[in-house]
């Protein structure tokens, strides 16, 4: 699929984490759909609840989808497991029909009482439908189904981070920008106590949280997020893998933000080069939109 992302606008933060979601998918053959829930109950406070309006009733979404024999029929098909699997598969290339493959996989995982299947469904379905289609009302819904199996599943670490970043996409993309940066930082954490502080998911969290610090003016506090991100992704996939790569881009973006426009030049003409050698027609538009954008204000 088509890399794309812009920076100056909320459609841009859209693109630009379609761009981030397909990225992942290619260099790990899944779509680390995450994020971390603090949900609302009286051990973790409001947390997630802020971010999914929990308060309104952890219940709502289970109305939704597909009937039951058509869950189940997915269920004898491919299994349970093999259903959620396909769903990651296709978030890659059609989320229209990853859509339907999750909300399958929930049925059957409702009819089977499989909650660790169903608040991985969900929490997936929350980004497919609420960011990559952008029907934030639907993806909270399906937000909150997941956050209340969570619960009952007993607050899983790597459950909660998944879906509370997930959930900050989403805000993104409203424009919610401060209550998006706290879910990101919230799955940062998570994710580096369960899996340690140079770990793929803890770059992805401080890149997206440098994207929501770059929409609110905050650009030196979103170089350093990036630049923490980057030197992850260089070290755990080299300097031209794409989401290094990525990162190079959006370190360019926070520099010209702040004022540096010759080191947002030569990173951005960096990143651009690479990317178009390495993986042409594929992830290149926004380093190319960006660069376009610091050549016009270097030249002022």
């Amino acid at each position: 699929p088509e890399g794309c992302w812009i920076l100056t606008s909320s459609a841009s933060k859209t693109a630009m984490l379609c761009w981030i979601a397909v990225m992942t998918a290619w260099s790990s053959g899944t779509v680390g759909l995450a994020g971390r829930t603090g949900i609302a109950t009286k051990s973790r406070g409001a947390g997630l609840g802020e971010g999914l309006g929990l308060a309104e009733g952890l219940g709502e979404g289970l109305a939704d989808g597909l009937g039951l024999a058509e869950g189940l029929g997915l269920a004898e098909g491919l299994g349970l497991g093999e259903a959620e699997g396909l769903g990651e598969g296709l978030m890659e290339t059609n989320a229209k029909e990853a859509e339907t493959v999750f909300e399958e996989s929930i049925w059957a995982a409702q009819a089977v009482s499989d909650d660790r299947l169903m608040a991985l469904a969900s929490l997936k379905q929350a980004f497919v439908v609420g960011y990559l289609q952008n029907r934030p009302i639907d993806g909270k819904r399906w937000g909150r189904l997941s956050a209340a199996t969570v619960v009952k599943l007993g607050h899983d670490a790597v459950l909660e981070a998944e879906l509370s970043n997930n959930i900050g996409t989403i805000l993104l993309n409203e424009g919610e920008y401060e209550s998006a940066l706290q879910q990101f930082e919230r799955a940062r954490l998570l994710w580096a106590a369960a899996y340690g502080g140079n770990d793929e998911h803890v770059a992805r969290a401080h890149f997206n949280s440098s994207l929501a610090l770059n929409s609110i003016g905050r650009n030196e506090e979103s170089l350093f997020q990036v630049t923490r991100a980057h030197e992850i992704q260089e070290q755990l996939f080299g300097v031209l893998h794409p989401q290094s790569l990525s990162s190079l881009s959006l370190m360019s973006v926070a520099h010209r933000e702040i004022g540096n426009l010759g080191t947002a030049v030569q990173l951005g003409e960096k990143a651009l080069h690479e990317l178009e050698k390495n993986f042409p027609g594929r992830f290149s538009a926004f380093s190319a939109q960006e660069l376009a954008k610091t050549y016009r204000l270097s030249r002022r």
